[in-house]
């Protein structure tokens, strides 16, 4: 069914029998999540949820308000816009959970991939948690389709704590994204076994402005952005913060204050 509208609420919980998606968002569908927990089951071939385009001039659009994502065997919420032309997949989270995700790959909290203004991630508020990748970014993975293709990612607030990778990015990992900005957010208690505990940056743009627009017209100072308390085992320099490539705007603004200076590989 495309075209549709859905508002999912209440307390009762959405646990997954076998494997497959609880959610699946896509082609002219927007659905909001506000209040039931979604759960998945151990060894899930899918994501949770998933939120695609597959054809030209469409949009999907899921937000999640209230309620878990939880406890899956693979990732939390995958964002995916290929090379459709006027298309885009959008997921914007204001509250809620996603924790206790676990996926043989990238991506263990959220997968987005995709091209600018096409694949979109903006968080708002909510936790990202307790969630893991055996490859990179345990909370957050963010990579572009192509090299056209990348998706544009904004967070302006909520927590990403406590994740883990088997690889890169313990917090949130960045491939090849050009367009990635956090205004202000907690990123603190994630793990990565090689480097950036806390957010790695292989290649891309990823900038911490000093003031905030949310797209209103008005701007005030961003605040609130701690970046401290993250590990990684094979990378004693870069245990908060580490960036193999791109470009990064504003990051000795975060790390000179109250995050302090340990573990940024810059």
């Amino acid at each position: 069914v495309t075209g549709v509208k859905v508002s999912i609420r209440g307390n009762k919980n959405i646990a997954l029998s076998s494997n497959g998606y609880a959610l699946r968002v896509y082609n002219n569908q927007t659905v909001v999540l506000a209040g039931p927990d979604l759960v998945g089951i151990s060894g899930n071939n899918k994501p949770l949820v998933y939120v695609y385009v597959s054809y030209v001039n469409v949009k999907a659009i899921f937000n999640l308000v209230d309620g878990k994502i939880r406890d899956n065997g693979n990732t939390g919420v995958s964002v995916y816009a290929g090379t459709y032309s006027g298309a885009y997949a959008k997921f914007t989270m204001t509250g809620g959970v996603i924790s206790g995700n676990n996926v043989s790959g990238n991506g263990g909290g959220v997968y987005v991939k995709g091209m600018s203004n096409s694949a979109a991630f903006v968080m708002r508020g909510g936790e990202i948690s307790g969630n893991s990748a055996s490859g990179n970014g345990g909370g957050v993975y963010i990579e572009e389709d192509t090299s056209y293709y990348k998706p544009s990612v904004r967070i302006y607030g909520g927590k990403i704590t406590g994740n883990t990778a088997g690889g890169k990015g313990g917090g949130i990992y960045i491939e090849n994204c050009w367009d990635t900005w956090i205004f202000a957010c907690e990123i603190k208690g994630n793990h990565a076994a090689n480097e950036g505990g806390g957010i790695r940056i292989a290649d891309g743009t990823l900038g911490f402005p000093a003031t905030l627009d949310d797209g209103s017209g008005t701007s005030a100072p961003a605040s609130g952005i701690i970046i401290t308390g993250n590990t990684s085992t094979n990378d004693t320099a870069g245990y908060n913060f580490s960036r193999g490539g791109g470009t990064v705007n504003d990051l000795p603004r975060i790390y000179s204050g109250a995050s302090g200076t340990g573990g940024w590989s810059y």
